[in-house]
């Protein structure tokens, strides 16, 4: 990520890696919060900052782009609900005790709110994020957007797969974010004007 010529703020979520407590959906939909909370304190605006989401972490920045839109929203081996993915993995287990499984996650039903340039991610070969899945929630996404398998790419490795392709992407993705901050500037300056 060095190579992108950007900064990086990375956090744990409640329960995982050094954070203390429990993970909820809601608790780690308020830790993403906490976190732009905390770059804005330092002087970013959502304008100048992507958000980054992998697997859960997609449902995360998603929900959190839907709430505070930034410049734009990358995703990757994104599930279109929690519901939908145990499906995928037990269907006779939902089928049977649908009950038992509260939708969680439903990032289907938030993606046409989406208001910011979209780039999915997604490896052919992933066995937890069926690969239609993530098609299939991208195809329910606004435009503008773009949508790339990694060939050969499972779970949680694209960028170890294709760095160059992967790398790639994320560097037009950014460069077209810029473009339209730059816009919004311009745009700006003619309004004042």
């Amino acid at each position: 990520m060095e190579k992108l010529g950007v900064s990086i703020f990375i956090f744990d979520y409640r329960g995982y890696g050094h954070s203390r407590g429990t993970p909820s959906e809601e608790g780690i939909y308020r830790d993403a919060r906490g976190a732009v909370q905390y770059l804005r304190k330092r002087g970013w605006q959502n304008r100048r900052i992507i958000y980054f989401g992998r697997s859960l972490g997609a449902a995360v920045a998603l929900n959190l782009a839907v709430e505070q839109p930034p410049a734009g929203l990358i995703l990757e081996s994104p599930f279109t609900s929690l519901n939908d993915l145990i499906r995928a993995h037990y269907p006779r287990v939902v089928r049977f005790l649908p009950w038992a499984f509260p939708e969680h996650f439903a990032n289907r039903e938030k993606i046409g709110r989406l208001q910011v340039p979209l780039l999915v991610l997604q490896g052919d070969r992933d066995k937890v994020v069926p690969p239609t899945m993530s098609e299939k929630l991208f195809d329910l996404a606004p435009t503008p957007k773009t949508f790339a398998i990694i060939p050969g790419a499972g779970h949680g490795n694209p960028f170890m797969i294709d760095a160059p392709r992967y790398w790639q992407l994320w560097r037009n993705f950014i460069g077209d974010c810029c473009m339209q901050d730059k816009a919004h500037f311009q745009s700006q300056a003619l309004q004042d004007v």
